[in-house]
């Protein structure tokens, strides 16, 4: 399992993705507020909490920067 995110200013959101799904078919997807957090570690943290998530690494780097 991974974990694909869009990070902004105002809204977080993160998805948890498999390779059997595949990339669109998300297993589970929450938003968050930015500003309500002191950073990305604490969004990360509170959605592997609330999905039960366990992301593995993944075996290439999936980085998109725009």
């Amino acid at each position: 399992m991974l974990i694909a995110g869009g990070i902004g200013g105002t809204t977080t959101r993160l998805a948890l993705v498999s390779a059997e799904a595949g990339p669109r078919n998300f297993l589970a997807r929450q938003d968050y507020k930015s500003t309500d957090n002191s950073g990305l570690q604490p969004i990360v943290e509170a959605f592997l909490t609330s999905t039960g998530g366990h992301p593995t690494p993944p075996p290439v780097s999936t980085w998109q920067v725009r």
